[in-house]
């Protein structure tokens, strides 16, 4: 099972790419696929995989991408960018 979804994941981030299709839009389908297909064959058992996964680090993942985000809006990178680059200038001092 876990081979032909990795070849489909590739295929399908390698078109998504091509297409500009976000990595989101190929990435939350395909694991739904698969979990779902996980609960039906009862192999795996998925209500404990929900239970004891550790959401904290997904709360914390979205936070960090908010941020990150917000402050590339505001400028902010396009200012460290031009920070790191006159800093660069300096490397052979």
């Amino acid at each position: 099972m876990a081979t032909p979804s990795i070849v489909f994941l590739i295929l399908a981030y390698s078109l998504g790419a091509i297409y500009h299709v976000p990595v989101a839009f190929v990435a939350v389908p395909t694991v739904c696929v698969l979990f779902t297909v996980a609960s039906f064959n009862r192999r795996i058992d998925t209500i404990k995989i929900l239970k004891t996964a550790p959401w904290q680090i997904v709360v914390f993942s979205l936070g960090m991408y908010l941020i990150v985000f917000g402050l590339g809006r505001e400028g902010f990178t396009q200012i460290l960018t031009d920070l790191l680059t006159y800093t660069s200038d300096f490397q052979g001092l």
